[in-house]
Parts: C-alpha cells; sequence; structure tokens
C-alpha cells in the first residue's frame, strides 16, 4: 500500500523539515486504521534519512518521482519500500545498490 507519493524535491524537504515519519504514520492510522508503535516511527525515521542522503545527489532530477510503499505483515510490523521513477536505469540502479548496501532493514 503506498503510503507517501512526491516528487524527489517535496522527498529531501519533508526529510529536512523532519516530517516524513509523521507523514507516513498519518497514512498508515488512516489507510490501517492502526497506530504505529514507537519504534516502527523511529525504524522510520532513521532508514528515511539514508534514503534521503541517497537521493540529494544532483544527478537525480528534482522532478523524479518518489513513493513508498509499506508492507505489513501480520505481526503489525512493517517494512517500507522506497521507489524513485526517472528516466535514467543507470541512476535507479545506482539507488537500488545504495539502498541495499547501506540501509539496516528493521
Amino acid at each position: 500500500m503506498i503510503v507517501y507519493t512526491a516528487t524527489k524535491q517535496q522527498f529531501v524537504d519533508d526529510v529536512r523539515a523532519n516530517a516524513i515519519a509523521d507523514i507516513i504514520e498519518g497514512e498508515v492510522a488512516r489507510k490501517l486504521n492502526r497506530n504505529s508503535p514507537r519504534n516502527e516511527f523511529v525504524s522510520w525515521q532513521n532508514s528515511l534519512r539514508y534514503m534521503f542522503q541517497v537521493l540529494v545527489d544532483p544527478a537525480i532530477p528534482a522532478s523524479a518521482d518518489a513513493s513508498i510503499k509499506i508492507i505489513s505483515s501480520l505481526n503489525a510490523v512493517s517494512t517500507l519500500s522506497l521507489q524513485v521513477k526517472m528516466l535514467n536505469a543507470k541512476t535507479q540502479l545506482k539507488i537500488k545498490y545504495m539502498w541495499l548496501k547501506n540501509v539496516p532493514i528493521y
């Protein structure tokens, strides 16, 4: 289920404003009708800061589409998946590689 859709620039701005986890938490509450545990919220903050570090790369256009999908399991613990859509496939591979290499899986 998609819980966040914006441009790369809006994603960067939301992370800089320390609002990204709050936005996701609001969408989880609205779409899944559940409150997120504190440790889940903190893991979103931490993971998305890593992705922010990847996305501030000027090679990625500010207008690229960024979306975050939440994958819920039966025990109510969720995993976030970030997708960035743009024309340059080389850049997409770089993002995927850096995400897998640098971001802890919660």
